[in-house]
């Protein structure tokens, strides 16, 4: 497994912070630095989102060894869609409490995303979706190192 424990300082996270995050206890984060027990893999996702790597990549796994039917494993399904509408939840409750100003914005952005998904599902590709992935995940990381 990527070293968690390298993932965690380079974002600059102590073991309780990083345990606050998940809503785990510290015990456990330090568990799977020493390679003790391993995260579920409901946590792998909340970590791979943390990290901003794929879960893939955190479990160190190469691309041709990566099993093909691998995001359809029904626990995984399972965790995101749980983690969607908590996440989901809390986006509402951000823009709400947003400045006016910023409320267009957001509304702007989450129809071009709506867009998105309207294209992506009319021609059954996932460039529409990966695209709209890499922008974001470019523009996280501009906003974190500033």
């Amino acid at each position: 497994m990527n070293s968690i424990k390298e993932l965690r300082k380079n974002k600059g996270l102590s073991q309780r912070a990083l345990a606050d995050l998940l809503e785990v206890n510290q015990t456990a984060v330090s568990q799977w630095e020493r390679g003790v027990t391993t995260p579920s893999s409901h946590m792998l996702l909340r970590l791979s989102r943390i990290f901003e790597i794929s879960p893939n990549k955190l479990l160190d796994i190469k691309d041709d060894q990566q099993e093909p039917a691998s995001w359809e494993d029904r626990e995984i399904m399972d965790a995101v869609k749980d983690t969607l509408s908590v996440l989901l939840d809390s986006l509402q409750k951000e823009i709400r409490e947003s400045p006016d100003e910023y409320q267009k914005q957001y509304f702007d952005m989450l129809e071009m995303l709506r867009h998105v998904l309207r294209v992506s599902k009319k021609n059954e590709s996932n460039e529409p979706i990966t695209l709209a992935h890499g922008l974001l995940v470019e523009a996280v990381r501009f906003i974190d190192s500033h």
